[in-house]
């Protein structure tokens, strides 16, 4: 399994206590992920460290994959982007991942569904 579960420093990750943090097993960075169930709909997100930046595309497709084979009831999995400098350039890093935006406004929201 690349993730496991993971109650460390969390860099910023957006979490709370109906979330489950996982972090994604990879030597030299630190990419850390967290998903909440809401109804058959699983709502992630992500913080990274400078290293894990260059890596990140590979991360979010192999979290996408694990949510999906780990959560039977999950139909998609949405993320949500607080406006901020670096949305723009997070936005399309989702989007190469397969993400549709859904939501534009001070929160953007991406979906992707279940294969």
């Amino acid at each position: 399994m690349r993730f496991l579960p993971y109650t460390g420093d969390l860099i910023g990750l957006p979490t709370s206590k109906n979330h489950l943090n996982f972090r994604w097993v990879e030597p030299d960075c630190k990419i850390l992920f967290s998903v909440c169930r809401q109804g058959n709909v699983a709502s992630c997100h992500f913080a990274s460290d400078k290293k894990g930046i260059f890596k990140i595309k590979r991360a979010i497709n192999e979290f996408a994959e694990f949510v999906f084979w780990m959560f039977d009831w999950c139909e998609a999995i949405i993320a949500k982007i607080i406006i901020s400098h670096q949305s723009k350039r997070v936005g399309a890093i989702i989007e190469r991942c397969g993400f549709k935006k859904v939501i534009d406004g001070n929160i953007t929201v991406y979906i992707k569904e279940k294969p």
